[in-house]
């Protein structure tokens, strides 16, 4: 592996990591961070370099979910070796973590049971890219603020492909009036304009989980962070207006000033798990009109004095978005249940 040795410091290991209690010893182990993972095998960055690992034996043994396994953006320790892979012997407890369903091929009203995947963990902001042509959906996007918020990281929505949309405003707007406290930035690839928007977000130590659709430009948005042609990037399909998919693993990458951006395969869809609390969050307004309905388990459907069918009625809240909030709450609890009895 590369001979580049890594501060840690400046690829994330803030006090969160370092103070807390370790019941092995830590003699003869060092610290690194997940860069990539590849099935069983784990890519990792530290003070001596770059290394690949296996998990420990016993690590192994006693892992029985997904969230026991490391993943991209992970802090552990490990054992170096020499000739033969490195041994990971614990994974630090993670500051955030993003978490979606995994159906195993099913649909999701289909699957008798649900598993977690987990795709990236500690990183303090997730850029959610949302194409300005055909990918532009709100609902899809909720369900990305929904998990980021759940994980208590920092949302951002990104508009790519602000060149080749003709009502870029009116576009923002539409997000705004969803989620008025989330930053909304337009970029265009092809120009740069917006990029010096990111600048707040892009400081040393910090670590970004980029997420978006497949074909909506993050291969092209890495590129462009990095000032250089890192990833390899597809012309735009003439039939859907969508760029070709070209990420095929999840993979920290880290820019000349620290900044540490954790790239990702396209989503094609985005279940959710238990995430009411992020969902609360969203959909604030409905959340705390529930709070003055007659009953406190009010579904807002049929009851009486329901404050937020009164609302509606009124036109102060979107019915849109009320539906929107009803269908992500029913999944959030679907999928939490079967997750639990699986």
């Amino acid at each position: 592996m590369k001979e580049i040795k890594y501060n840690l410091e400046k690829i994330g290991f803030i006090d969160f990591f370092s103070n807390q209690d370790i019941n092995i010893s830590k003699q003869s182990l060092d610290i690194a961070r997940i860069s990539a993972v590849h099935k069983d095998t784990y890519q990792l960055i530290s003070k001596t370099g770059e290394h690949m690992a296996k998990m420990k034996g016993s690590l192994l043994y006693h892992a029985n979910q997904a969230t026991d396994y490391p993943t991209v953006g992970d802090f552990v320790l490990y054992h170096f070796i020499e000739n033969g892979f490195s041994q990971i012997y614990h994974i630090y407890k993670r500051k955030t973590v993003f978490i979606r369903p995994d159906f195993k091929g099913h649909r999701e009203d289909h699957a008798k049971s649900v598993l977690n995947q987990v795709l990236a963990a500690n990183y303090d902001y997730v850029f959610i890219m949302v194409s300005l042509n055909n990918d532009f959906n709100v609902n899809r996007i909720s369900r990305y603020v929904s998990i980021t918020l759940t994980s208590k990281a920092i949302p951002v929505i990104i508009l790519s492909k602000s060149d080749l949309c003709n009502d870029t405003l009116n576009k923002v707007q539409i997000i705004k009036n969803s989620f008025p406290k989330i930053n909304i930035i337009p970029v265009s690839n092809i120009s740069g304009d917006g990029y010096d928007k990111l600048t707040p977000f892009m400081k040393s130590g910090n670590t970004i989980l980029l997420l978006g659709s497949s074909g909506v430009g993050k291969s092209s948005f890495v590129n462009q962070v990095m000032h250089k042609e890192l990833m390899k990037v597809k012309k735009i399909r003439e039939d859907d207006s969508r760029g070709r998919h070209t990420t095929t693993h999840r993979q920290l990458i880290i820019t000349d000033n620290n900044v540490m951006i954790i790239d990702s395969p396209g989503i094609r869809s985005l279940g959710i798990m238990d995430v009411k609390e992020g969902i609360d969050e969203v959909f604030s307004k409905i959340t705390e009109l529930g709070k003055l309905c007659r009953f406190s388990n009010c579904s807002h459907t049929h009851e009486p004095n329901c404050k937020v069918q009164e609302a509606l009625a009124n036109n102060t809240i979107d019915q849109k978005q009320f539906e929107n909030y009803i269908k992500l709450m029913k999944e959030s609890k679907r999928t939490s249940q079967k997750s639990r009895n699986k």
